[in-house]
This record gives C-alpha cells, structure tokens and sequence, in this order.
C-alpha cells in the first residue's frame, strides 16, 4: 500500500520544440472521451497568433497520461499541424487521474486576457474597444462583453489593435471606445497608414482647415453631450466612420454625417471577418 506522502510516478514539465509531425502523433493517440470536443474556433484562433509569430510559451502545459495519451493541448497541437510551423510548449507526463485535479482557480477577467494572452498595454481600454467592434460590425447594439467576444476580435485585429491603442491619448471627449473601434474597423479595411495619420492629427489638433474631416469629428466629439447608451456609441460610430471614408478619399467634410454609409464601405471590404464575428453573436 503507497503512503499518502509517497513521491508520484511524475516527470517532470520539459520544453520542447514540437514541429507539426509531433504535434499529429501526440493528437494521434487520442480516442474519443480522452478531452473536450475539439473547438474548431480555438483551433483558427491558435492558428492566426502561430501564423503571426505572437504565439508565447505558457504555463499550461501539453499533457500525456502513464500510456502516452493526449490529455492536454489538443487545439494548440491541432493548430501547430494546420499552421505547419513548429511550436515552443511545456511537455509534461501525469498520471491520467491529474485531469480530475485540474485548477479551477479565479477566472481571468477580460483584462487579463488582453494583457496575458495578447500582451498589450491598455487592457481596459481595449476590451471595451472590442466590443465597440463587434458592435459597429454586426450592428447588434445589445451584444455584451465576454472573454470568448474580445479574445475572436483581438485575434482578427491584432495588426490594427495596438497600432490604433498605442497612438490614442487619454483627452476628455475626444478619447472613447466608439471612436476608436471606427479607427481600428477602418484600418483593417486596408488603410492602416491613412488611419494612423487620422489619429495623430485628431488628438492632436495640429494643422486642420475648416473642411478637414478630422477637424469636423473633432469639434463634433468636444461639443456633443456625453452618453454611453447604444444610440449614442451608435452616432460615434457613423459619425467617425463617415469622417474617416472622406479622409481616406481626399474629400472635404464640413458637417458629420448620421448615415451608415462609412461604416458600410469599410465593412464590403473585410466581409470575412464581419461574417465570423455575425456567426459569434448568434452562437
């Protein structure tokens, strides 16, 4: 009989270097009911930060039990395989009896998933961007904020994301989450540098003529009477949306527009993207 304080048969966690013809062989010894069903959402999402080279060591760990079978990391294996490029993960052997053990801990919060997973800074700021976008794409203002929400948009923005968070600045009126998720959905519209540029001159103020379409939703966001209600974020968003297609197009603004007719050119050009985070909401 094994005493309560008897070392358990565990190896220890090695880091390895796991190219995509591991990665099948580990996902080759799994039978059905060894792990979760697989989520072909976490598989694609793995894939895009594998393919964008943002893909980080963590400290959940792939997992084989006593008989060498899968228990753990399915998805990011899946996604090493389906990438073809090979991955740095912790390895580790327990018995299969660990999986009952497994930490249930606090939950992360949005931030946390932004910070951890994503690394960027602003991690409030850009949650709540997140959901702007989501917002302004699906046009469902009732759509409310959730880890699974944030970590799908951050993984289709994550060019524009940071790009657009790092160049805003805390400045009252001008700095909200409506106006920004318009800058990050038209930047991805393939017109990063012309949004950048759109930026700096909207927080900053700089040489701007009447006419200008920065200076048109500039005055507009330092007059208007603060809300956060959906009607609200909606009018930001048409409003800055409207400014940045004028911009974009060499042509002169003078007063905003309530139409969605920016919001629309810059959404025909990404609708894979707008159709995937459609199909998250009605999930």
């Amino acid at each position: 009989m094994k005493s309560e304080n008897e070392r358990p048969d565990v190896r220890a966690p090695k880091l390895r270097l796991i190219t995509p013809q591991e990665a099948q062989k580990m996902l080759n010894t799994m039978e059905p009911g060894d792990n979760r069903n697989m989520s072909q959402y976490s598989v694609d999402s793995i894939h895009r930060i594998i393919a964008a080279g943002k893909f980080v060591v963590s400290n959940d760990a792939i997992m084989l039990d006593e008989k060498g079978v899968l228990r753990n990391g399915q998805h990011r294996l899946q996604a090493c395989v389906n990438s073809g490029i090979p991955i740095w993960v912790f390895v580790v052997r327990l018995p299969g009896s660990a999986m009952f053990a497994i930490d249930r801990g606090k939950v992360r919060s949005i931030g946390d998933i932004i910070t951890l997973k994503f690394g960027w800074k602003k991690a409030s700021q850009t949650a709540s961007t997140c959901l702007n976008i989501i917002q302004l794409t699906t046009d469902d203002w009732r759509v409310k904020n959730t880890p699974t929400i944030v970590e799908r948009v951050a993984t289709h923005y994550m060019k524009e994301l940071p790009s657009v968070m790092d160049g805003s600045l805390s400045i009252r009126g001008l700095t909200t989450a409506p106006v920004l998720a318009s800058f990050v959905f038209a930047a991805k519209a393939g017109y990063l540098s012309e949004v950048m540029d759109f930026e700096y001159k909207y927080f900053s103020g700089e040489g701007l003529l009447e006419g200008n379409p920065v200076l048109t939703l500039r005055n507009y966001m330092l007059k208007r009477t603060r809300g956060s209600n959906p009607g609200d974020r909606k009018r930001q968003h048409n409003y800055a949306t409207s400014a940045l297609r004028s911009f974009v197009s060499g042509q002169s603004l003078k007063n905003v527009r309530t139409t969605t007719s920016g919001r629309d050119f810059f959404l025909n050009k990404q609708r894979k993207v707008v159709e995937d985070l459609k199909e998250l909401v009605r999930v």
